[in-house]
């Protein structure tokens, strides 16, 4: 029984061998499709640094052996201490971009709201202070990695 119907698909009646090019074009597509779909790394060049520089990776960066994340925040508010000035405005929330180097060393940051601030510049430079970084990876070699960070402080 299951000869005849191999021998159906491949040769002597031909009504299967439509339907098997059909499910083979569909499975061909659907799994070149998901192998591109769950790529989840995306990188751009940067002229300065001459390297590539990955907003996604597959093993993001860690901080002193945590998730970057909770890492950093707990070292950030230990080690953050600013006064407000009379007549300053409060503005208590930011967002940094950090960009990793293949080393885990904060090669560049910037703010990207609330760039004129007192608040800001410090929590600047109490970011670039902190120096317990893993790099992220990509297939398993280190890689220069972007950041976006935001403190509410």
């Amino acid at each position: 029984m299951m000869n005849t119907w191999i021998i159906g698909i491949i040769g002597q009646e031909r009504r299967f061998n439509k339907y098997l090019a059909v499910l083979l074009l569909f499975l061909v597509c659907s799994c070149g499709t998901t192998s591109i779909s769950n790529r989840k790394t995306q990188y751009y060049y940067d002229k300065e640094m001459k390297t590539r520089v990955y907003e996604q990776v597959d093993e993001p960066p860690l901080y002193n052996d945590e998730v970057w994340q909770i890492g950093l925040s707990k070292e950030f508010n230990k080690n953050f201490q600013y006064k407000f000035q009379e007549g300053e405005s409060i503005i208590t929330k930011i967002v940094v971009e950090l960009i990793l180097d293949k080393n885990g060393v904060i090669v560049s940051s910037r703010l990207l709201q609330n760039e004129e601030t007192a608040f800001g510049k410090e929590a600047l430079k109490v970011l670039h202070d902190c120096d317990k970084w893993s790099p992220g990876r990509v297939n398993g070699k280190e890689v220069c990695t972007k950041l976006l960070w935001q403190v509410v402080y």
